[in-house]
């Protein structure tokens, strides 16, 4: 049987309270998780890099083919 003592009551108000902010952050960090798992991999960022790189080779080939068509 348990007693009454206030000690003990004060500590399980503390460990209910600690149970809450334990609630708090496990609900945080799986916040953090989601918005670590939507980043870019390593191949997405190179997969952007090579599509940046072959759209300004495109460019630059359109634009000398423009600009030696006027010097015509």
């Amino acid at each position: 049987m348990m007693s009454d003592d206030p000690e003990r009551s004060l500590s399980r108000r503390a460990a209910e309270g600690l149970r809450g902010d334990l609630y708090g952050l496990q609900s945080d960090i799986e916040v953090v998780q989601r918005q670590i798992a939507q980043l870019a991999t390593r191949g997405d960022i190179w997969r952007i890099g090579l599509v940046i790189a072959a759209g300004a080779v495109v460019a630059t080939v359109i634009v000398i083919g423009v600009v030696l068509s006027f010097l015509r």
